[in-house]
């Protein structure tokens, strides 16, 4: 869709639970985006469609971060995104995870 709009920023916020190689365990991911779109925009709807079927995958938070940057930079066709995971796990200290292309 044509940003006709001319909307500057976007911000998403989701929670999915992953299971984490490394640690052997699940993990929540707290997982916030900022995207200042160009001239696309997406479907609010495919966007949390696509991040969802991250659900339950054998991730790491790096890896989350990866594949949530690369759903949006696709659905948005830009690369001035900001991902952050914020892992959650008992198998470990508090992390939080950034991929940014500002």
């Amino acid at each position: 869709m044509r940003n006709d709009h001319k909307v500057t920023k976007y911000e998403f916020q989701k929670n999915i639970t992953a299971f984490c190689p490394l640690g052997n365990k699940g993990y929540l991911a707290n997982i916030e985006a900022v995207v200042l779109p160009s001239d696309e925009i997406a479907d609010f709807l495919d966007i949390d469609k696509a991040i969802s079927e991250l659900e339950g995958k054998s991730l790491t938070g790096e890896a989350m971060a990866d594949a949530v940057y690369q759903i949006l930079k696709e659905a948005y066709q830009t690369d001035k995104i900001r991902v952050s995971v914020d892992g959650v796990s008992n198998a470990h200290l508090p992390v939080i995870i950034y991929k940014e292309g500002f």
